[in-house]
C-alpha cells in the first residue's frame, strides 16, 4: 500500500476549512459589551466630575445619548452594535472631559493674566 502526502491532502484541506469554520464561527457570537459600556459610563463621570456639564454640555449630551442607545442595544441582544455605541459613548465623554479641562484652563490663564495687569498697575501709580 502505497500512501502519499497526495492521498490525504483532500482530507487535510477538509479539515483545515472545518477548522476554520469553527474559529470563524466562535469568533462572531461575541457576548454582551460589558466591558465597554462600564467603560463609558466611568468616562461619563469623569467628564462630569471634570465640569462637562458647565462647559462641554453638547459633548456630554452626545456621551449620555450613545450610552444610552448601547444600553438598549445590548438588551436586544444586538452586541456588536452594542459594543460600536459603548466605544463611541467613551470617546464622546473624553472628549467632553477634554473640552470642560481647557476651559477651565483658559479661565485660570485669563484670572493670572488680569492679576497681573492689575499689580503693574499698582506699580505704575505708586510714587517713586
Amino acid at each position: 500500500m502505497d500512501l502519499r502526502f497526495s492521498s490525504y491532502r483532500p482530507l487535510t484541506m477538509a479539515a483545515s476549512v472545518a477548522a476554520l469554520l469553527f474559529v470563524t464561527g466562535c469568533a462572531s457570537k461575541m457576548g454582551p459589551p460589558v466591558a465597554e459600556v462600564s467603560a463609558a459610563q466611568s468616562s461619563l463621570s469623569q467628564a462630569e466630575s471634570a465640569g462637562a456639564r458647565t462647559h462641554a454640555p453638547l459633548e456630554l449630551l452626545t456621551a449620555r445619548e450613545k450610552l444610552a442607545q448601547a444600553e438598549s442595544a445590548m438588551r436586544s441582544e444586538e452586541y456588536s452594535r452594542a459594543k460600536v455605541l459603548a466605544e463611541q459613548a467613551a470617546v464622546d465623554a473624553r472628549l467632553a472631559e477634554a473640552r470642560a479641562r481647557t476651559v477651565r484652563a483658559q479661565r485660570a490663564v485669563t484670572e493670572v493674566q488680569e492679576s497681573i495687569e492689575t499689580l503693574r498697575g499698582e506699580l505704575d501709580r505708586r510714587p517713586k
